[in-house]
Order: structure tokens, then sequence, then C-alpha cells
């Protein structure tokens, strides 16, 4: 299983970072460090197959989307996520993936109406 959402941050080789940000509005990454984009999602797809020398993988999880609320509107999260699953789901379909979520630290255990909180 892998991850998307956070910009890694390679001490030995940061511009591999920055490739996958490529062709991604910087509107788009939340606090430098979290993207939904749809760019950024499959290039980090398309990496972890690369790095795990695999044809398709398990499990991909977005990472802690609730990290861009306070800084976008809870619709704007809404629509981020959902992009960002048509993207897996388009990956699922080709092959690329068997199955994704959500991997949150607390978003999906804060009541209703908590700030945090994912629905």
């Amino acid at each position: 299983c892998t991850k998307a959402g956070f910009v890694p941050k390679d001490r030995d080789a940061p511009e591999r970072a920055k490739g996958l940000l490529a062709g991604v509005p910087q509107d788009e990454v939340v606090d430098g460090s979290h993207c939904l984009h749809p760019r950024f999602v499959e290039a980090c797809l398309a990496r972890s197959r690369e790095n795990l020398r695999l044809q398709a993988l398990d499990l991909v999880y977005l990472h802690n989307p609730e990290a861009q609320l306070g800084h976008v509107q809870r619709a704007v999260l809404h629509e981020r996520i959902r992009r960002a699953f048509a993207v897996l789901e388009a990956a699922r379909g080709r092959g690329e993936l068997v199955a994704y979520g959500v991997a949150t630290w607390s978003g999906l255990r804060r009541p209703t109406g908590d700030p945090g909180a994912l629905e």
C-alpha cells in the first residue's frame, strides 16, 4: 500500500518531489506540503508503482485530506477529494490499483460539525 496527499520531502533528491508537482497550480498546494490535485495524485501513483516495481498497487490512501481544512473551504476540499477519487477510480479501472481509501489521523473520528471532521 502507499499514500498520496503530502508532498514528499526527499532530503537526498529534492528535485524528485518537485517533479510530482509539475503542471499543478500553486494554489492547489496547501501550506506548501499537501496536494490532492489530479496531476499530483497521478504522479504519486506512477512514482509508487515505479519505486515498488509493481504493475498494480494493492491499496492507495489519500493521506490526511483534512490537512487542507483551515486553508480552503470545506466545499473546495470536498471537490478536491472527489477529483482525487476520480483519478484513483480510473487507475483502478486500468488495473493499476486494486483498492483505495482514506488514511486519516483524526478526520473520521471527530464528531460531526467539528472543524476538522470529514464526513
